[in-house]
């Protein structure tokens, strides 16, 4: 018997390797990474805005601003509530909870100045079948504490065919999304080869097929995305090996994100922060939340966009 199951162990096996092979070689997305006109890497120490969250968000994903305040959620695990945050201090302000959502993995979240847009997409294994994300009226956030119901947005990638577990390995992951103009993009979080692909939703309730548009060799794992109020800058969050980046994306034309130029920041002074949410506060200012880590306590970042960029346009 033990020989039996030790054969179709070794069998399971080699079909998922065969699997994953055949899916490298026949990628749907070969020869569709996109090669910017103009990028660089460039070194700049952030300041520190808040240096220690409450232990309510240690687990800090989403980031936006509304009201004045910054709001976060926790990723997997956290309870299903959004949490407003004084920008001085930190403090929780204002508490959101939505009722008939649960918080598999909320990993993101965006404002058209209409609604409010929370991504329950991480997929670490890359199993999942219940992506989704959860959409509430903005005025629900007006008040010191609110209980609210949600529509839903149920989604799938429409190339994922395999869903073995595959931990820290797969290219089904997400972490980040903005809304622009009418639609909601994702942007995948590739623990593979490191690029990120951006997918376009309708913000319309119920079940859809992501609509792949492209791919950049972004070299890092891609955790949040926020466009400028002013819509010339898309700012993106990520990480690799303990060392927290800074990607930032202008000069582009529509939804062609990857087709101006970039800037890739990285900030080493912050080892082992891992960096997760991103917002833009004005059109200058750009928020990024590290979760709490072994060396770290949970905290938000402060980049200005214009000390960035003035030196190289």
């Amino acid at each position: 018997m033990k020989k039996i199951k030790l054969f179709f162990l070794k069998l399971i096996a080699a079909f998922v390797l065969l699997s994953l092979l055949l899916y490298a070689c026949h990628s749907p997305f070969s020869n569709q990474v996109e090669t910017l006109s103009d990028s660089s890497l460039v070194e700049i120490n952030p300041e520190i805005l808040i240096k220690k969250l409450p232990k309510a968000v240690n687990e800090t994903s989403g980031l936006m601003v509304y009201d004045g305040l910054i709001w976060t959620i926790n990723d997997s695990g956290g309870k299903n509530v959004v949490y407003g945050l004084n920008p001085v201090n930190g403090e929780v302000e204002r508490e959101v909870q939505i009722k008939n959502a649960k918080n598999r993995d909320w990993e993101a979240m965006a404002t058209d100045g209409e609604y409010v847009y929370i991504a329950d997409v991480g997929n670490n294994h890359g199993t999942r079948v219940d992506l989704g994300i959860y959409k509430v009226p903005v005025s629900s956030f007006d008040s010191v504490f609110s209980e609210v119901d949600a529509e839903k947005i149920h989604f799938a990638w429409p190339e994922q065919k395999y869903f073995f577990k595959s931990t820290h390995n797969n290219p089904w992951d997400c972490e980040a999304m903005l809304a622009f103009e009418d639609s909601l993009v994702l942007f995948t979080k590739d623990w593979v080869g490191g690029i990120t692909r951006m997918y376009v939703l309708s913000k319309e309730p119920g079940n859809q097929m992501a609509r792949y548009h492209s791919s950049f060799d972004a070299g890092v794992l891609v955790t949040g995305a926020d466009m400028s109020p002013d819509y010339k800058t898309l700012v993106m969050s990520a990480y690799f090996a303990y060392d927290p980046y800074l990607l930032i994306f202008y000069d582009f034309k529509g939804k062609d994100f990857f087709n101006g130029s970039y800037l890739k920041i990285e900030y080493p002074v912050c080892h082992d922060a891992q960096t997760e949410g991103i917002c833009f506060m004005g059109n200058d200012s750009i928020l990024v939340s590290a979760e709490r880590s072994t060396t770290l306590d949970q905290r938000i970042y402060l980049f200005s966009l214009q000390k960035i960029l003035t030196p190289r346009q």
